[in-house]
């Protein structure tokens, strides 16, 4: 399979799961307390309690940073943008971005880099 392909197979199960994670979260409404995941490239994904991280699809969890889960409150991740200038995102923002230009390139990068 060409990078091309793999590229375009990427964007469609990335587009088809974050619809159905979409649809997931407007039909759940009533909004509780959040909690925060350290991802890869400065992201903090912002997830409702009724959420939890281990019912995200792989592709999501796999861009965890931590490899111990552990979920951040409000306060910590907050600090985590003063400090290193992370950007929170909830999940139809997050799941926007890994769908960008920007994310791509990020992940062609890091493919490049492994495979030297």
């Amino acid at each position: 399979m060409g990078t091309c392909e793999l590229k375009t197979k990427m964007k469609t199960l990335i587009k088809e799961s974050s619809e159905r994670i979409l649809k997931a979260a407007h039909q759940e409404g009533e909004k509780m307390n959040p909690h925060y995941y350290i991802m890869k490239c400065k992201k903090i994904l912002r997830l409702e309690e009724e959420t939890s991280f281990q019912s995200l699809p792989s592709h999501i969890r796999e861009k965890c940073l931590e490899i111990d889960i552990h979920p951040l409150n409000q306060e910590q991740a907050n600090w985590r943008v003063v400090l290193f200038r992370d950007e929170i995102m909830e999940m139809d923002e997050y799941l926007d971005w890994l769908n960008s230009p920007e994310a791509f390139e990020i992940e062609e990068l890091e493919y490049e880099l492994a495979a030297n």
